[in-house]
Formats: C-alpha cells, sequence, structure tokens
C-alpha cells in the first residue's frame, strides 16, 4: 500500500526515532512529538501507524505543543469527530483519525479530501492504511509500536526526496 520509503533521508530524525530506543512514558512521548514538530514544513503529510492505545494522539498532542499552538492541552482523538484542526502555533495543524471508518476509506467521500487541499497545515492522519489511495505529498510515515504497556518503540521512513518540499532535504 504504501511507497517504499528512501533509505538515507533520515538525517537527524534517525537519531531521534530509531527502533532500538524505547520512549518510555507519555512525558518521553510528549517529548518526542515536540522535538518532532522542529522539523515539519507547510505541506508535510504525517501517517500514523501503530496499534490501539499506542501512543499516537499523545505524540500529536507533543507536536501541537512544539509548535507552540495555545492551545495543545486541548488535543484529544478525533476517533469519532474524524478530524480536529489546531491553529495559532508556527503552523496549523489538521489531525485526521480513519480508525472508525470502513476500509477502503476514500477521503472525498467522507469530505475529508479538503484538509490535504491546505498545503499551509502539517496534516497527521491515523490509520492510514485504511485509505483507498496514497495521497500525493505524503513525506513521513511513523510506526509506533508497543511492546509492553508504558514502552513505545517508533520507526520513522521518510518517502523519496521528490516528496519533500522544494529546497529541502534531510
Amino acid at each position: 500500500m504504501f511507497p517504499r520509503a528512501a533509505s538515507g533521508y533520515l538525517g537527524p530524525v534517525a537519531d531521534m526515532f530509531t527502533p532500538d530506543v524505547p520512549i518510555e512514558g507519555v512525558d518521553a512521548m510528549l517529548a518526542a512529538g515536540e522535538a518532532f514538530a522542529g522539523l515539519l514544513r507547510p505541506g508535510d503529510r504525517i501517517f500514523l501507524q501503530g496499534p490501539l492505545g499506542a501512543g499516537k494522539t499523545t505524540f500529536v498532542r507533543g507536536v501541537v505543543r512544539g509548535l507552540a499552538h495555545p492551545d495543545a492541552r486541548e488535543v484529544a482523538s478525533p476517533t469519532f469527530a474524524l478530524h480536529h484542526r489546531y491553529e495559532g502555533g508556527r503552523l496549523p495543524v489538521d489531525h485526521l483519525d480513519l480508525y472508525r471508518l470502513p476500509a477502503p476509506v476514500d477521503l472525498f467521500v467522507e469530505g475529508l479530501d479538503t484538509v490535504l487541499e491546505d498545503d499551509e497545515s502539517v496534516t497527521f492522519i491515523e490509520w492510514p492504511e485504511r485509505l483507498a489511495a496514497f495521497p500525493n505529498g505524503a513525506t513521513w510515515l511513523l510506526r509506533i509500536d508497543a511492546p509492553a504497556e508504558d514502552r513505545r518503540l517508533i520507526a520513522v521512513d521518510v518517502f523519496p526526496k521528490s516528496a519533500l518540499p522544494e529546497g529541502r532535504s534531510s
């Protein structure tokens, strides 16, 4: 379903997120999100994979905090709303959760395609494997594994350099 990620484009992300470096506890997951926020640019799309309770929304809360949004504490799972938007920080953040939608999910049919048209925001999509089609511009794939109750491992793939915004390499 996902295009093959390019190797060698991880740059500083490689040290931050490797399957060998565990993230232990909620505070560490928030800190990981905050650090990741510094890498984001307008138009980035981030796909979040992981089991229920892996910390996908906690990671997004950390990103929103790292982007200096005034309402970072208010970040909640969009499982039932499907979409939340956070404005007021360095970049607007759109957060989609496809868990409740039957696969394959067509964003146009669900009325969510307009979220992806905003090239000024960053978009997080939880449960991207449910998508009917891979949207253009997707840059990051984060896989969160939960081998223990309070321990997470994050693996990051960056898509081919052609998917990165002009003037940016990692």
